[in-house]
Order: structure tokens, then C-alpha cells, then sequence
């Protein structure tokens, strides 16, 4: 795969993400059960893995972290505000 390609991709699954976290239902800062529904919706949607990576701290903060797996060598990480 190019690399033009795989930041377009990167770019899209970003993107995705965003409106999917965003635009969540309920409009609260979700619970663990709600951020595995989230995590669930956001894999269906990308074409890369992507893990929650939020930890209790952060959720009090109102950010969402996550890791997306580009390749096998390379791991990129992006946060959202809620």
C-alpha cells in the first residue's frame, strides 16, 4: 500500500471516529458498558483495528483515547474532547 493511500485511510478512520464519538445518542459521558458499544461501532466502520485506550482518569477529564493500528509496526494515537 502507498503511503498516500494508508493517510487516506488513516484520515478517514479519524474521521470516523470523530462523528461517531461526537454524535454519540445520549449526549453524557458514557460508561464502560457504552464506550465497548462505541469501540464496537468504531471497528465496523474503520477499515484499521482500533482499541480503547481510556483510562478512568481521562473519562473524568471528559477525553476519549484511542490506538489505531496502521501496520504491524506502527501504532498512532488520537484523544477526543467530550
Amino acid at each position: 500500500m502507498t503511503d498516500n493511500l494508508q493517510a487516506i485511510r488513516l484520515n478517514s478512520d479519524i474521521a470516523i471516529m470523530k462523528d461517531i464519538v461526537h454524535h454519540w445518542p445520549d449526549g453524557t459521558i458514557p460508561d464502560t458498558e457504552t464506550r465497548e458499544k462505541i469501540i464496537k461501532v468504531i471497528n465496523h466502520a474503520c477499515v484499521h483495528k482500533i482499541t480503547d485506550i481510556t483510562t478512568p482518569e481521562d473519562i473524568d477529564s471528559g477525553q476519549f483515547k484511542y490506538a489505531i493500528q496502521a501496520n504491524p509496526l506502527q501504532e498512532l494515537f488520537v484523544k477526543f474532547m467530550y
